[in-house]
């Protein structure tokens, strides 16, 4: 896995990198978790917080993990760090989606 970190001070944006060796791989949980508390709280490593934007290498990890994103109030992207594209579906989530989170009901 390649992974990297960027905040924006101008739009207080803490921007988030993975590329996973296997595309069809989940963001770990716990790291979901810590960064939708971060949003919540509206500040990361001290720095004040409006929004983080998750950027993934592959379009498939984008698509696999984007629900379970937009339910943790994180965006969902795809590209790099420096061109970062939203990655944007009209899909509904499904439980099983959900459920691969640990997200109830």
């Amino acid at each position: 896995m390649t992974s990297d970190e960027r905040y924006d001070a101008a739009t207080k944006t803490l921007w988030v990198f993975r590329a996973y060796d296997d595309p069809f791989s989940l963001m770990d949980e716990q790291e979901v978790r810590t960064l939708s508390h971060a949003v919540r709280d509206g500040q990361w490593e001290g720095k004040p917080l409006s929004r983080v934007g998750v950027v993934f290498g592959h379009e498939d990890t984008a698509e696999y993990n984007h629900h379970a994103l937009a339910f943790a109030r994180l965006g969902t992207y795809i590209g790099t760090l420096d061109a970062p594209v939203a990655y944007d579906t009209d899909d509904e989530a499904t439980f099983e989606a959900r459920e691969d989170f640990g997200i109830k009901k």
